[in-house]
Parts: structure tokens; C-alpha cells; sequence
């Protein structure tokens, strides 16, 4: 399933329903040439954009959806619950971290850095009443919902 708000069509902050053709996975920007459709790209090619080397993940670096005409839907999200399971730095790494990156800026090797931890949750519920839940409370213009679980890779 793809859903997305109205910003990728030039249209108001409604949800747009997109009948899926095709899902195509690629590994380089240069396999996109004179294709159509809906394009999620990884942080993952930022290796070959950017030359900057970021943690590897099993998901495709690109996932091309060829897609039919939109229909605009009204979906209400159902009950879920989310439950933290942990952060990826505990309180001592973090404050380590800190001063790391103040002595970088003390050094002149950078002005700013955006230090951040990641929180792990675990999802009760269905994903898409999770982004429906988030986007009634706070509807941005390109947001998009693409369920891949029956899709491989």
C-alpha cells in the first residue's frame, strides 16, 4: 500500500491512495535513468553521493513504485500501543559523547554537531495506524505511508 498527503500532487493536506503496479529495487542512482514513479531513497547512497560511509542496512538503497492514478481516501487509525524498549546510548555515553563533540568545537574542527541517541519502541498494532495516528495530529504535505512486508528484496 501506498498512501501519501496531498503535497506530491500539488494538493491540499488530504491522504491519496495509489494503486501499486510494480515495486522495483535498485542499488544505484545511474539504474534510475528514464524510469517513473515513486522513488524512496536510503540515507544509504549518501556513500555514493556524498563519498560518506553510513551504517549498512538489508533495505534496498532504492525502491522504485510504479503506481496508478491516485484516489483521495479518508482513513481513520485504529488502536495501537507503543511501549520504549531502550535508548542506543545510556546516560554515560551520551554525556561522553557530549564532550567529544565540544572539544571538536573548541578545536575548530566543526562549529555545530547534531548529537542524537535513538529510542527503540515496540509497535502494538498495525505500522499504519501508527503514521495515520501521527498524521492527524500533525498533517505535513509530504508524507507518505509504503507498506513493503509483501514485497522481497
Amino acid at each position: 500500500m501506498l498512501l501519501t498527503s496531498g503535497g506530491f500532487l500539488g494538493k491540499s493536506n488530504k491522504l491519496y491512495k495509489f494503486p501499486i503496479k510494480e515495486v522495483k529495487f535498485f542499488n544505484s542512482l545511474l539504474e534510475l535513468k528514464e524510469r517513473q514513479g515513486f522513488v524512496v531513497i536510503s540515507y544509504r547512497l549518501s556513500e555514493e553521493t556524498l563519498g560518506v560511509k553510513v551504517k549498512a542496512s538489508s533495505f534496498p538503497p532504492i525502491v522504485l513504485v510504479e503506481v496508478g492514478e491516485p484516489v483521495e481516501v479518508e482513513i481513520r487509525p485504529k488502536p495501537f500501543k507503543l511501549s520504549l524498549q531502550g535508548f542506543s546510548l545510556n546516560k554515560e555515553e551520551y554525556i561522553e559523547k557530549i564532550r567529544r563533540v565540544k572539544e571538536e568545537i573548541e578545536k575548530g574542527t566543526v562549529y555545530q554537531l547534531n548529537l542524537s541517541t535513538r529510542m527503540d519502541f515496540k509497535l502494538e498494532g498495525s505500522p499504519l495506524d501508527l503514521f495515520l495516528k501521527f498524521f492527524e495530529r500533525q498533517p505535513t504535505s509530504y508524507a507518505f505511508f509504503l507498506d513493503l512486508r509483501t514485497f522481497t528484496f
